[in-house]
């Protein structure tokens, strides 16, 4: 993807490419750092908080509530400024145990409001709280690296704006495990739905939890139930004053089965509204509900309660497993309910929809007695796709939802199926294309009638390590805006955006990362520019502006004059203003995503009429002065200012070396305009005239000539002429030279001729013959031809330096020089090289013999030659061959050999070695020694080189071995008859008898 700014941009403010992605940062913490809920306040500061799970620094700020962990699972809070780029604080919360955060809301005091759970007997609870003491329960761990040793709690805090100090905090709960969802009792689940549960407040500040427990004495207060219900756990929903120092409303919302709360909603009316799953038959829902009866193992319901009393409750499912997660209400209060289905959830007519998807979207009337649309989105897999993490419905109506899914719910035993692959995205989305494992947030509108928008966001590169958070929920704000926490896991690369307060991820294993994303931004505005000029709303016609675009958000644009279409270019417009007048450009940018739909800007160009003239265009030579003349203005400036007499003036005086525009800007009582004149510089003279090119030898001269009506000629280079003033000059260059002339006319022209003399000692009669080639101790005869007297450079190896034809005998390659002395004085010279070629420079080859018991010796050749093109061998025993590679020959009779291999290059220059081979064949090997020392036969010997020998007597004792023979057996040794054995070259053996007599 690319962007073109015609204009420009103004560098010294961010650039945002794509005006839906505000910003993603990570947490910047070096300890382990889980991901798990998020939200927003009224500036669009965004808060994300997580959970630490090792030592490390995490981004404390002074003067916050908590700088130092506790050693255990605390969380981690963060709030951030409303484009990233600043933290604008950080805080531990936590005790002793596992602490974990599971929803936020920010109140109408700027407080923010968590819920979660908590294993800490020592959590920071405020003075007179609802609750101060610990409840506790069972040890649990929900989730890997959540051990709850003493069992959980509920807590429910809020911190003042500046993070530093804790407004209020309480525990809820009983002798069970609060708040923490039994998930391996349902079918259908998510990973870390275990930490389902959401907090709201309402507009009194006063604060609402749904959740779950299975405490049998959970407190309850003003009840529509007061006693559990049977099942392993129950949903709970309970009321606290905005101080948390009163319980308001607590009851339990189950029957004998399991059941669980996860999300409430707060209505304007007054009423409240709780989403969940139950596997309880019983719950109480009235016949005039829209779903009075459960159909499958497991359904979802819909709670409503007025003045703190439940008023009705619906089912909300299919005869297989069915959740509802979130909830919202529109304008109307009819209830959107956000879940997720195994089975085939019922569709409405005229409805946007995909066929067995796995998310529904439902919405009832605020009785919960009738349906008034109900749709599926997803993909094709008939099986829940995504983890439900924010949901909304917008002042007009339409629906927003975002979840995550992949691998870290399908490898950890929760959604086998789940993954992104496959959700419907639409063309303008910010990203298209996903791993498998990232976000998905998609737009429907009102009534579920089209979808509106649907991208991914998240890492670029499928890992074990998908996108994904630990089951809290994030938020939307009414005008469309996500706040969206993430856990970002070793291999996982998820996108963050530059100038961040944390562009990279510290801790090698987990961060908490955050991301904005504005869907609903539409703001219409544009620059203005003539040329490159900007804000420029004044000027005279005819006048051409440039209108860029700089509007964030819009999908469609038109621009008009004066109420008249001139374009729909959503980058920019032109248009030329030919009349005077006032004119309003307006620009329009329309977006169907955001509820106002449009947004318009319109900026007022006023044009007038100049009388503004310019004039002067004339031609003139290099510095010769020329009037330039401008009227009708007030006020006047000329550029370039260099060679006028005065910029600031109406008529100023030009003197300048080459050809120039100048342009005067006119101001008068209505516009400024711009006028040029040229001014042209020619320093031509018909009459002038120089003479001639030439060409001549080292040594010769020649004459140069101007002629015209100029009072003097000057020429240059002056060093080799005999004068450098006159129409008529001598010139002796040593090289070729450019000479320029100079014409003085009286009027102040100063035109230029140039005249080249070129020095060129060649002659074309003059020729030799060309270099040549021959074997070392061979002669080359050379040719010199031409009318000039021939003469060779001195050279001990050429027979004669005055005649045209000597020989030359070199020893090595020779550059020989040859000068032709002409009657004209020029003495052109050249060379000719004889290259000396010798032979192949590394002949050689290496001798191999072969011995064999009883048999001739062979020899093998092996040619170790080079660059070579022929060869020829003398193997000493009249055989001859020509082949490279010889091979192997077997001489018949013992001796040496005198060996010849002559090698030729491509030129036929030979080169030769010679090597003496001694022969000895072993099918020759004596079998009676006289060791008499008259030095005939007075030793064994065997002729093979690196031979084992063993010597035995005639009763087997060894008598002589040796690892090398050398054939000097015999010495010294008794008469007898001996036993020997031969270990050759190749383990080769030979056995004989040697009989010794002196």
């Amino acid at each position: 993807m690319s962007f073109n700014f015609p204009k420009g941009y103004d560098r010294s403010q961010a650039l945002t490419i794509d005006p839906e992605l505000v910003f993603s940062t990570f947490s910047g913490s070096f300890a382990n750092n889980f991901g798990h809920a998020a939200t927003y306040d009224e500036q669009g500061n965004l808060y994300s908080i997580g959970t630490l799970h090792s030592t490390g620094p995490f981004p404390a700020t002074a003067g916050a509530f908590q700088r130092q962990a506790t050693q255990s699972v605390d969380m981690g809070l963060l709030k951030f400024s409303p484009d990233g780029t600043r933290l604008l604080y950080g805080t531990y919360i936590g005790g002793s145990d596992v602490d974990v955060p599971h929803s936020m809301i920010v109140n109408n005091k700027g407080e923010l409001v968590i819920s979660g759970t908590t294993s800490s007997q020592n959590f920071p609870l405020s003075s007179g709280a609802y609750q101060t003491r610990f409840g506790g329960g069972t040890a649990v761990e929900p989730v890997g690296g959540f051990g709850y040793t003493n069992g959980s709690d509920i807590f429910v805090l809020k911190l003042s704006a500046d993070g530093s100090t804790l407004a209020a905090s309480t525990l809820v709960g009983g002798n069970g495990n609060d708040g923490i969802c039994r998930t391996f009792d349902f079918n259908l689940i998510n990973y870390s739905d275990e930490f389902r549960g959401e907090v709201v407040v309402d507009d009194k500040d006063n604060v609402y939890v749904a959740t779950s427990t299975n405490s049998t004495n959970f407190p309850t207060v003003n009840p529509t139930t007061a006693q559990y219900g049977g099942g392993r756990q129950d949903a709970v929903v309970f009321k606290l004053s905005s101080d948390l120092r009163t319980m308001l409303m607590s009851t339990y919302l189950g029957g004998t089965a399991a059941d669980g709360a996860y999300g409430v909603k707060w209505a304007p009316s007054g009423a409240l509204y709780v989403a969940g799953l139950t596997r309880s038959s019983n719950l109480p829902a009235k016949t005039t509900a829209f779903k009075s009866t459960k159909s499958g193992e497991e359904d979802g319901f819909v709670a409503k309660f007025v003045n703190d009393k439940l008023e009705q409750l619906t089912y909300l499912g299919t005869d297989s497993s069915d959740v509802a997660y979130l909830l919202d209400v529109d304008a109307e209060e009819n209830v959107h309910v956000f879940g997720l289905t195994r089975g085939r959830y019922p569709t409405t007519t005229g409805v946007y929809s995909n066929t067995n998807a796995g998310q529904f979207i439902h919405a009832l009337d605020k009785t919960l007695s009738r349906t008034i649309f109900s749709t599926t989105i997803g993909s094709s897999r008939a099986r829940p796709d995504i983890a439900p993490t924010a949901f909304l419905v917008n002042e007009c109506g339409n629906i927003y939802l975002s979840g995550w899914g992949g691998v870290v719910n399908s490898r950890n035993g929760y959604n086998a199926t789940s993954s992104t692959i496959g959700l419907p995205t639409t063309p303008d989305a910010y990203r298209q294309t996903t791993t498998g494992s990232n976000f998905y947030i998609a737009i429907l509108e009102k009534g579920a009638k089209s979808l509106l928008y649907g991208t991914f966001i998240g890492s670029t590169t499928a890992s074990t390590d998908g996108d994904h958070v630990d089951g809290g929920t994030s938020r939307f704000a009414k005008n469309g805006v996500i706040y969206q926490a993430t856990c970002v896991c070793r291999q996982a690369n998820f996108p963050s955006t530059p100038n961040v307060w944390a562009v990279n991820r510290n801790s090698g294993d987990c961060n908490n990362a955050a991301f904005k994303f504005d869907i609903d931004r539409l703001k219409a505005d544009f620059d203005v520019y003539q040329g490159t000029t900007k804000n420029v709303l004044s000027g005279c016609a005819p006048m051409t502006l440039d209108f860029l675009n700089t509007s964030e958000g819009g999908k469609t644009y038109t621009w008009d004059v004066q109420g008249n279409n001139i374009s729909r270019d959503p980058l920019k417009a032109t248009y030329t203003f030919n009349q005077p007048g006032e004119y309003r450009v307006t620009l329009r940018a329309s977006n169907p995503l955001v509820c106002r739909g449009q947004d318009v800007v319109t900026k007022i160009i006023k044009v007038g009429v100049s009388k503004a003239a310019a004039s002067g265009d004339t031609t003139v030579c290099s510095n010769v002065g020329v009037s330039l003349k401008a009227t009708g203005g007030l006020k006047y400036s000329w550029t370039p200012a260099a060679g006028l007499s005065n910029p600031n003036i109406a008529n100023p005086i030009a003197k300048v070396n080459a050809t120039t525009n100048f342009i005067c800007t006119i101001t008068d009582s209505a516009c400024v305009v711009t006028r040029t004149v040229t001014v042209k510089i020619n320093n031509d003279k018909p009459d002038f005239a120089a003479f001639k090119d030439t060409t001549i030898c080292v040594g010769q001269s020649a004459v140069l000539s101007a002629q015209g009506s100029a009072t003097r000629y000057r020429w240059t280079p002056s060093l080799t002429l005999s004068d450098s003033v006159g129409t008529r000059v001598t010139a002796k260059p040593l090289v070729t030279t450019v000479y320029t002339v100079t014409g003085q006319y009286a009027d102040g022209c100063l035109p230029q001729k140039t005249i080249t003399v070129r020095i060129d000692n060649n002659k074309p009669d003059f020729k030799v013959t060309p270099d040549t080639t021959v074997c070392a101790g061979q002669t080359a005869m050379l040719l010199a031809q031409g009318a000039g007297t021939i003469r060779w450079k001195a050279s001990p190896t050429l027979s004669d330096t005055t005649i045209k034809n000597p020989v030359a005998n070199p020893l090595q390659t020779t550059t020989y020089t040859v000068t032709a002395v002409y009657p004209d004085g020029c003495k052109p010279s050249k060379t000719v090289t004889v290259n000396v070629e010798s032979g192949p420079q590394n002949t050689s080859f290496d001798v191999a013999p072969t011995y064999a018991c009883g048999k001739p010796t062979m020899v093998q050749y092996v040619n170790k030659t080079t660059g070579a093109s022929r060869y020829e061998w003398d193997f000493g025993n009249g055989t001859k061959s020509g082949v490279a590679a010889p091979g192997a020959l077997d001489y018949t009779q013992n001796g040496t050999y005198q060996v010849t291999l002559k090698a030729y290059s491509p030129r036929g220059c030979a080169s030769t070695v010679t090597q003496s081979v001694s022969v000895l064949n072993l099918d020759k090997i004596p079998n009676v020694i006289t060791p008499n020392g008259d030095g005939k036969n007075d030793t064994f010997v065997v002729g093979a080189p690196s031979t084992r020998i063993e010597i035995f007597n005639r009763w087997g004792k060894r008598v002589f071995a040796s690892d090398n023979y050398a054939d000097d057996w015999g010495k010294d040794v008794i008469n007898g008859t001996y036993y020997y054995q031969l270990t050759l070259p190749g383990n080769s053996i030979c056995k004989g008898w040697i009989q010794v007599i002196e």
